[in-house]
């Protein structure tokens, strides 16, 4: 009996959590520019490679790229990304948030493949010590 009713306290206690995150992640759904991207970075520092990751807002439109890169959270602002894709080419700057780093130029591809059933994207950037790759998977 003290069992069941520690199990039912605990999920009582996290269904306002759960209710909560569900709610910020159907009205992030909700505000994406196109949905399903997921993003990944890393930069080289004298002590290692230091990586990051999480959902992103992406637009690609007429040539112009807008990615806003979140933390695995998917409300902190990680990252941005703002540029230009010109026959698979992009060239974007990249602001790091909350950080000294200044505004970094970055270059690199975008390419759209059809798989079967579905379409995959990938926008992969890079610099001198660091890289920026996001994905998306799409049903035509």
């Amino acid at each position: 009996m003290v069992k069941r009713t520690v199990a039912l306290f605990g999920l009582y206690m996290l269904t306002p959590l759960l209710v909560g995150a569900l709610g910020v992640s159907a009205l992030r759904g909700l505000a994406c520019a196109e949905p399903g991207w997921k993003w990944i970075g890393g930069d080289a520092s004298p002590s290692g490679w230091v990586t990051v990751h999480g959902p992103a807002d992406v637009n690609v439109n007429g040539g112009q790229l807008t990615a806003k890169l979140y933390d695995p959270d998917g409300v902190t602002l990680a990252q941005t990304l703002k540029g230009s894709i010109n026959s698979g080419r992009v060239n974007a700057v990249r602001y790091v948030h909350d950080s000294d780093v200044g505004d970094e130029t970055m270059s690199g591809t975008y390419t759209k493949e059809g798989h079967g059933n579905s379409v995959g994207e990938a926008i992969i950037v890079q610099t001198k010590w660091g890289f920026v790759g996001i994905t998306r998977t799409v049903r035509k």
